[in-house]
C-alpha cells in the first residue's frame, strides 16, 4: 500500500512497520528466505493484518522497489535517450549512492533479478517516450543510436549500457564503495560512451 499521508494514524503506523520489517530483512537474507511470519514478528503485527494490505511477498517487494524507482524517475524527468547517456549515467550514480542498504542489496543480488528487470524497463521507458509514460518502450520506438543501426544493434546497445552500469555500481557496492565517486562515475562514463580502447591508449 503506498501511503499518501490522508491514512488513518494507525494505518500509517502499520504500512510504516511492515516496511521497516521488510527492509531489515531484505538487508539480512536472501529473498527466497524470507517468510511472512517472520516478517509479522519483526513488524509486531499478526499475519491477518498483513494480507489486509498484501496478498503476497512479491506484492510488498514490488511496492518497495515501485518506490525507489518513482524517485529515480522524479530525477531524470528531462534526460532522453540516447543523446544523454551521459548525464543520465552520473545521475544513477548519484542516486544510487545516497540511497539504503536495502536498495544496495535489491539492485546488486542476485536473488533480486526479476524485480531488477523490471525496474530497468521502467526507467528505460521513462526516459524513451515523450509524454512521461512508465511502460517500457516498444522495440519500434526505441531511438536509433546511430544511423543505419539495425533494431537488433539498438537493443544490444541499450542493454549494453544498462548491463554494464549496474556491473560496476555492483562491484562499487562489493568493494565497500573505497574507490571514489566521481572516479566511478568518470571510468563508467568513459567506459561505455568511448569503449576500452580509449583507457587502453590513455595507458600506454
Amino acid at each position: 500500500m503506498i501511503l499518501t499521508g490522508s491514512e488513518d494514524i494507525r494505518v500509517r503506523k502499520t504500512i510504516t512497520s511492515i516496511r521497516s520489517a521488510f527492509c531489515e530483512m531484505i538487508c539480512g537474507m536472501d529473498y527466497e528466505d524470507m517468510t511472512v511470519k517472520e516478517l509479522c514478528e519483526r513488524a509486531l503485527i499478526n499475519k491477518k493484518t498483513f494480507y489486509v494490505y498484501y496478498e503476497t511477498l512479491d506484492d510488498l517487494l514490488r511496492e518497495v522497489q515501485e518506490s525507489y524507482s518513482a524517485s529515480y524517475i522524479r530525477e531524470i524527468g528531462e534526460i532522453k535517450l540516447p543523446e544523454d547517456i551521459g548525464r543520465l549515467i552520473r545521475r544513477f550514480f548519484e542516486f544510487s549512492a545516497r540511497q539504503d542498504e536495502a536498495y544496495e542489496k535489491i539492485t546488486c543480488a542476485a536473488s533480486y533479478h526479476a524485480i531488477r528487470g523490471a525496474m530497468i524497463s521502467k526507467v528505460i521507458g521513462q526516459t524513451l517516450i515523450s509524454g512521461g509514460s512508465d511502460l517500457p518502450a516498444p522495440a519500434a520506438e526505441i531511438p536509433s543510436v546511430s544511423p543505419g543501426f539495425s533494431p537488433f544493434q539498438n537493443r544490444i546497445t541499450y542493454r549494453f549500457w544498462t548491463e554494464t552500469v549496474l556491473m560496476i555500481y555492483t562491484e562499487w557496492i562489493r568493494e565497500g564503495k573505497y574507490t571514489p565517486l566521481e572516479d566511478v562515475i568518470d571510468y563508467a562514463t568513459g567506459l561505455i560512451l568511448n569503449g576500452i580502447d580509449d583507457f587502453i591508449i590513455k595507458k600506454a
